[in-house]
């Protein structure tokens, strides 16, 4: 959240009318004295310079002006509506402010929070590029209905008091009858940015939930959530900001997404939402208890230009609804939580919360390195899990760990061995009879033996087949005896190696052809070297061999060096 302009909106009323100056004063007496200064254009308030302090501005709509005279100009001029707009938040504590600056002003005598503006929340976008506003709306309007049950019936769609406030992103893309492939396929082939916007708000002049045409402002482009309803309360405004944070820079950071299958359910959506988009337990958690929290309340009627007011939902269908979204105890730790979206074992029924099921899984997979999950209940039943209720309960990653643990078990039961490729890493499965491994990994295909991991040798047994290390170890010495064979020029240093078989020590070098002693390497050894040469030679070699068998002998089998440097001198 660090390194994107974060900002919150909320709608302030002045039951009588209140100049900004006033207003200002007002909302600053009751929240610790804030410093907020007063803004007399929306449009300059949203693309200025972002500041440190609040920002108030006054509506100039016909019906938001008080009766009176004055002016805007030299602030005289009274206000019913005002919007105030936080500074940059970059944390908890900016929450914190924004609760206190909020809940500060409404509890001024003659100001309240406007119900219907509700609370918006504006991202900066500068850093996205017109493909990830295309994911990030692909995203949006795939997940529209199940992000609709976040909010209170009043903000989704459908409802007369929606309708009349922003309007659907997913009926602006296409109508009722089109396709999730359709609609996705259509915010795909946008060509720029412009023809984007145009796509997902076509009406100039209308809110959207998602509201886009900020994006044209070239200093600091944003994107403007409208749909959640106004409140007070911290914990909501920060929770709300962080999803709709967490959708941009997802959509932006992860692949493309695909079209929904329109077979999914609203609430495969919203396990869809979490898993793939937000990835926040925090975040999962709270919007599975607000989502039961609200299905509770009774729903608005839907908006109907047919009649004058639209019927309620048939008493049943809302009874049937509150039973299917009832309350029930977890079999682990005791809370209680919805039963659609807790796990069930497959004999018994018994029901687990999602975060007991995930320590429960974490704790075999990792700690315990076994992969058979089955009911934790504690009357002794060990029933194996709904594999579609497990699946959404558990994060991607532990899926794919828990699909790999399980195939390699099933594999070691029906006889196959696990491999690992000794060249890249890459694992696979070897029917106990076989011994050369051949890698999977395309690029790969080494060959090499499972027992001893060396390349492939068959037929000839392990124990026939000198061990890499030990080929290197003997290359080694190999080395070491061959380098103490050279001797050098003391006129020119030109190399070279004499041959050992006895013969004069003083020889001629093939370089500058001048004469020398090779033994002691001298110009002139005036008889010192009177030791044949051949037995000085074998010394030299066989104390070079001898040091670097001492140096490396720890890296291979006790005995492997026995008689090997008398072999080859």
């Amino acid at each position: 959240m660090e390194n994107r302009f974060v900002r919150a909106e909320a709608e302030l009323l002045s039951t009588n009318g209140s100049t900004c100056r006033d207003m200002a004063n007002t909302i600053s007496g009751f929240s610790n004295g804030a410093d907020i200064k007063v803004c007399l254009t929306y449009s300059k308030a949203i693309s200025g310079r972002i500041a440190d302090n609040w920002q108030l501005v006054p509506s100039n709509k016909k019906r938001s002006v008080a009766t009176g005279s004055g002016s805007s100009d030299d602030g005289s001029k009274k206000f019913k509506t005002f919007k105030l707009l936080s500074p940059r938040i970059k944390g908890h504590e900016e929450y914190t402010a924004l609760f206190k600056q909020v809940d500060g002003a409404t509890a001024a005598p003659g100001i309240k929070l406007s119900q219907s503006a509700g609370l918006h929340i504006r991202i900066g976008a500068k850093g996205l590029t017109s493909e990830d506003i295309v994911k990030f709306c692909q995203n949006f309007v795939k997940y529209e209905d199940a992000i609709d049950t976040l909010v209170p019936p009043s903000r989704r769609t459908g409802s007369a008091i929606c309708d009349r406030l922003f309007g659907s992103n997913k009926l602006a893309v296409g109508s009722s009858a089109s396709t999730n492939k359709q609609r996705h396929g259509a915010i795909a082939a946008c060509a720029n940015l412009e023809s984007l916007i145009n796509l997902i708000n076509p009406e100039k002049g209308r809110n959207y939930k998602l509201y886009l045409r900020d994006l044209e402002n070239a200093v600091h482009p944003t994107i403007l959530f409208s749909q959640h309803s106004s409140t007070v309360n911290a914990k909501k405004i920060r929770l709300w900001t962080e999803l709709c944070l967490a959708m941009v820079e997802n959509s932006a950071k992860f692949r493309a997404p695909r079209a929904l299958l329109q077979s999914r359910s609203v609430d495969e959506q919203f396990d869809a939402l979490f898993q793939h988009v937000v990835k926040n337990e925090e975040l999962h958690q709270f919007y599975v208890n607000r989502r039961a929290e609200l299905s509770t309340k009774r729903k608005l009627p839907v908006a109907n230009s047919g009649s004058r007011k639209a019927p309620f939902f048939n008493d049943r269908k809302i009874a049937a609804k509150k039973k299917s979204l009832s309350t029930t105890e977890c079999g682990c730790c005791l809370e209680k939580f919805v039963k659609d979206e807790m796990v069930s074992c497959q004999e018994k029924g018994h029901l687990f919360c999602r975060m007991c099921i995930r320590k429960y899984v974490a704790e075999e997979l990792y700690s315990n390195q076994s992969s058979k999950i089955c009911c934790i209940s504690t009357d002794g039943c060990k029933s194996a899990f709904n594999t579609r209720q497990l699946e959404h309960a558990l994060p991607q990653k532990m899926n794919e760990k828990l699909r790999e643990m399980q195939y390699v078990a099933d594999m070691k039961k029906a006889g196959q061995v696990e491999c690992n490729c000794p060249k890249c890493g890459s694992k696979g499965f070897l029917p106990k009879a076989e011994k050369t491994f051949s890698c999977p990994k395309v690029g790969c295909l080494h060959k090499s033996c499972r027992l001893c991991h060396e390349p492939g040798h068959e037929p000839l047994t392990c124990s026939e087949v000198e061990k890499q290390h030990e080929t290197g170890a003997r290359t080694n010495v190999e080395e070491a005896m061959s380098t103490a064979r050279i001797k050098k020029c003391p006129y020119c240093t030109t190399q070279f190696i004499p041959e050992m078989g006895g013969g004069c020590n003083w020889v001629t070098c093939n370089n500058c052809w001048k004469n020398f002693c090779y033994v002691c390497v001298s110009k002139s050894c005036s008889g010192r070297c009177r030791r044949p040469a051949d037995l000085t030679e074998r010394a030299a070699v066989k104390t070079a061999g001898n040091s670097a068998v001492k140096r490396i002998s720890h890296d291979v089998d006790e005995g492997f060096f026995d008689g090997m440097v008398e072999k080859l001198i």
